[in-house]
């Protein structure tokens, strides 16, 4: 098996591509993300066929320790420049994440190393209520007083799900994230609510640090924490919807939110506009285009790849799930401006991924096999607890179709075997 190794802001993925929709990766995940007896990453990602012509493929996620997520912003990134250079996708496409969950169409744009990612779509943002008796043993002296007073007033969390929960709270000044305490604090929030913890600072840049369930530490960034930081600085405190985010890597990423009624509807004109080509132009400064024609090893591979799909049928014992995944899809594309569908899953000649004249469909909805769980880790994949069974939220507030956009740069930095 060949793995791509990528890095986007911080974040480092393993990502392949398969036919075996049937396969279940989170032992693989397990193996190779292990920083120490493996190749070492955040997360692995199998691109997995897909048969509505409109989407170029699925992605099936695993975290490091091989529970499944939903999203992952810079993991989004990633996948699109790995499929672009691979001649599964054109340079603007959409994929979808895995059904078994709450499925999201996410829309990609490549420009050279710089690739732009529609992180989906958000409607609720919860304010807490309470919080657990027992954090406030876990913020000690080597915390500041003000921020501990901060980090314990439950009025300051809020909670929005942008692909996975996340739990966000801007704090007045800046602060030591590779504080013990302070890790300590964020690790017991997570379990507590199974959700991803960010704090954030906000001044000319929007500063933030996201502890990550999966990984079970601070990470040097994660796409979907900044989205949750965007929206809660825009909505909750009144913060510009556009602005620059600097994780703990040091590596600053433009995001920016709108309304989708206010958005430019459609792949195609968004990804036209000024605003996602110039979004910031001290990151477009690209060191060339990639041409998937270069690499005909990889081409010719890939024609097998395509020929194994061609000579797959459709299965039609999940005809209830594709009638309501296209009822979906059909609804979210009714508010496109778009009608140029994209070509069907993994073409086997680069130049035909421009074209939307796929003839052959492949089984794409049966259910992969559950990610296995160890028993002695809080299983990231699962949803939240109801939280209104527990009361611990105050407040839903309805914040609007709200699209966020990230824009950064990625690069693949090794390709490595594994058996």
């Amino acid at each position: 098996m060949i793995l791509y190794k990528y890095c986007a802001n911080g974040n480092d993925f393993l990502v392949f591509h398969t036919l075996d929709r049937q396969g279940d990766y989170s032992e693989l995940a397990r193996r190779v993300c292990d920083r120490h007896n493996g190749i070492g990453a955040d997360g692995l990602v199998a691109l997995l066929p897909f048969s509505d012509e409109a989407i170029a493929y699925q992605w099936d996620f695993y975290n490091a320790d091989g529970s499944r997520a939903n999203m992952c912003g810079n993991a989004s990134r990633c996948v699109a420049h790995y499929a672009y250079n691979l001649g599964l996708a054109p340079k603007t496409h959409r994929f979808i994440t895995h059904s078994s969950m709450q499925a999201q169409i996410i829309k990609v744009s490549v420009q050279g190393e710089i690739v732009s990612s529609n992180l989906g779509l958000y409607r609720n943002l919860f304010a807490l209520s309470t919080l657990p008796s027992e954090l406030a043993q876990k913020v000690d002296s080597s915390v500041p007083k003000d921020l501990a007073a901060t980090l314990l007033n439950p009025s300051r969390w809020h909670y929005i799900d942008t692909g996975v929960p996340h739990l966000v709270c801007f704090v007045q000044e800046w602060f030591d994230h590779s504080s013990p305490s302070l890790k300590a604090f964020m690790q017991e929030l997570r379990i507590h609510f199974n959700a991803n913890v960010n704090l954030a600072y906000a001044s000319d840049e929007i500063y933030l640090a996201t502890y990550e369930r999966g990984v079970e530490d601070i990470t040097l960034a994660c796409g979907t924490g900044m989205a949750a930081v965007l929206l809660v600085g825009h909505i909750a405190y009144g913060l510009e919807g556009s602005a620059v985010l600097v994780p703990p890597s040091g590596d600053r990423l433009e995001l920016w939110c709108e309304s989708i009624k206010d958005s430019a509807c459609g792949l195609e004109s968004w990804i036209s506009s000024p605003r996602c080509v110039n979004r910031h132009p001290s990151l477009i400064s690209l060191r060339g285009s990639k041409n998937p024609n270069s690499s005909t090893t990889i081409l010719e591979s890939q024609n097998g790849f395509t020929k194994q799909a061609e000579n797959k049928k459709v299965d039609s014992s999940n005809k209830a799930f594709l009638s309501s995944l296209r009822a979906d899809l059909s609804a979210w594309q009714s508010t496109q401006k778009s009608t140029n569908p994209l070509e069907s899953t993994f073409s086997h000649n680069a130049a035909q991924t421009h074209k939307a004249d796929s003839k052959e469909k492949m089984d794409c909805h049966a259910d992969l096999q559950s990610a296995r769980n160890d028993s002695k880790k809080v299983d990231s994949s699962s949803k939240l607890p109801t939280l209104a069974h527990i009361n611990e939220l105050e407040s839903n507030a309805y914040i609007g179709d709200m699209e966020v956009f990230l824009q950064g740069e990625v690069r693949c930095v090794a390709v490595c075997q594994t058996c």
